[in-house]
């Protein structure tokens, strides 16, 4: 029991760009933007205290968040009913401006296990239309794009904590996006067939990869080679995003399904 109340892919195409307007109520709750939704569970996860149980209205709000997160059916499965959701301190995850961005959120389950899921709304189908023809296309270029960012999180962990940057900061592929590199290294190794890159879970908190291992290994050595990386502060490369379109240089479209 709970304890609590695409159209074809000729360019990266963003799912929150088809998701549904107005949008839909979330547990009772109502925004206007699909970005106050991830906000309101960022605000849960940074306000509770590590180790606490979710009750009340910030239980239900998160149950109903999470269930719409791509790997719950997954998970599901695996592990049977969700019993409750709390917030864990990972010290492994690097704190940009505190420690409460090393809060996470962990479902447990009625066979004792636990997962990590995420916040962020990239993460989620919430207000996409799963119908609409290239949605699984989507969901598989994310989860691709998930595990190569996982794999190469070392090296930009590296790069961050050499730079002398004071404050929240995050690293930036500069030259040549991460899209046009992971696309590069996909024609590369002759995987033109999205299916044929398996992507797997390591571990529970939520840290993705490739199978075999040595394609990881390919990528990783790849992305090393050829990434020119550059420490930003976290409100520059916010203001380079919102300027410049990453991935429009990158055609998905000649990769089969």
């Amino acid at each position: 029991m709970l304890k609590c109340a695409t159209v074809p892919f000729s360019r990266s195409v963003a799912l929150s760009s088809r998701r549904k307007k107005p949008c839909p109520p979330l547990a009772g709750e109502s925004y206007k933007t699909f970005a106050e939704y991830e906000k309101r569970m960022n605000l849960i996860r940074r306000d509770t205290e590590p180790g606490t149980l979710l009750e009340g209205q910030d239980c239900a709000y998160a149950f109903a968040y999470l269930r719409y997160h791509f790997e719950w059916e997954r998970y599901l499965a695996q592990h049977g009913e969700p019993e409750c959701i709390s917030v864990e301190w990972n010290k492994q995850v690097h704190a940009y401006s505190s420690k409460k961005d090393q809060n996470q959120f962990w479902v447990h389950y009625e066979d004792g296990e636990f997962e990590v899921f995420s916040y962020k709304i990239c993460h989620s189908s919430f207000g996409c239309d799963t119908t609409q023809p290239g949605y699984l296309r989507d969901y598989k270029i994310r989860q691709i794009k998930v595990a190569a960012r996982c794999i190469i999180s070392p090296d930009m962990m590296r790069v961050k904590e050499l730079s002398e940057k004071i404050g929240p900061v995050d690293v930036h592929h500069d030259k040549i996006s991460f899209d046009s590199l992971l696309s590069s290294w996909l024609k590369e190794v002759n995987l033109d067939s999205l299916s044929a890159l398996m992507v797997i879970g390591i571990g529970n908190e939520g840290i993705k990869s490739f199978h075999p291992s040595a394609l990881a290994e390919s990528w990783y050595d790849f992305h090393s080679k050829n990434a020119a990386l550059v420490v930003m502060s976290k409100d520059d490369h916010r203001q380079w995003h919102k300027e410049n379109s990453e991935g429009s240089d990158c055609d998905w479209s000649v990769f089969d399904d």
